[in-house]
Parts: structure tokens; C-alpha cells; sequence
């Protein structure tokens, strides 16, 4: 008798399979409009095809004064930055799973996430 987690990956393999086939033959069909398939199109444009652009982050961005202990507040966590810095704002770029500091545009700290 097999597993829920083995009749799980056998079913997803055929699913996956089955999604494969699909595509292929999808993808491998004359257009009405070209009378070329999407890959014949795909590959004529390939050479017209930039470089991709560097990956874009995706962030909020807070302005966090610094206190005398050399920490920022955000969101009921403490995180530390250089203490030279006390007084002063930092920005906080905050992402999903991390946190980055700048001062004068300069990174000072990275911290991840709590």
C-alpha cells in the first residue's frame, strides 16, 4: 500500500507531465495569423532581446532616528547601527526578509529581519 506523501509525487509527476505535453504541443502549433509556431516566433526574437535589467528591489523606506543606544525602533524590533550615528536619522530600506540602513546614502547596517 503506498503513502499520501508517495501517491502525492506520483500524482504531481503526471501532473507535471501532462502539463509538459501540453505545452509542447501548444507551442508547437502553426498560428492562423504567421503561420509560424510560438517557438519559430520565440527564436526570431531572440536576437532582438536585450540584456535583462539588474532585478528590482522591492522595499519600503522609513526614516528612523537613532537613539542614544545606537538602535532604531521599527515595528517593536531594535536594531543596531553604528553608534557615531546616535542623534542622527538613518533611512531603513525594509524588505521581506531584510533590513538595510543608510546614512548620506551610504549603507551602514544590514540586519535580517525579526
Amino acid at each position: 500500500m503506498l503513502k499520501k506523501c508517495d501517491i502525492f509525487s506520483l500524482l504531481q509527476e503526471q501532473a507535471n507531465a501532462w502539463l509538459s505535453h501540453t505545452i509542447a504541443t501548444l507551442n508547437n502549433t502553426k498560428q492562423q495569423l504567421t503561420g509560424k509556431t510560438s517557438n519559430e516566433l520565440l527564436d526570431d526574437e531572440k536576437g532582438a532581446l536585450g540584456a535583462a535589467p539588474e532585478r528590482l528591489l522591492c522595499y519600503e523606506q522609513v526614516p528612523l532616528r537613532v537613539d542614544k543606544y545606537a538602535t532604531v525602533s521599527y515595528k517593536t524590533n531594535r536594531y543596531s547601527v553604528p553608534d557615531h550615528l546616535v542623534g542622527a536619522f538613518v533611512d531603513a530600506k525594509i524588505m521581506s526578509h531584510n533590513l538595510w540602513f543608510y546614512h548620506d546614502n551610504r549603507k551602514v547596517a544590514m540586519h535580517q529581519r525579526r
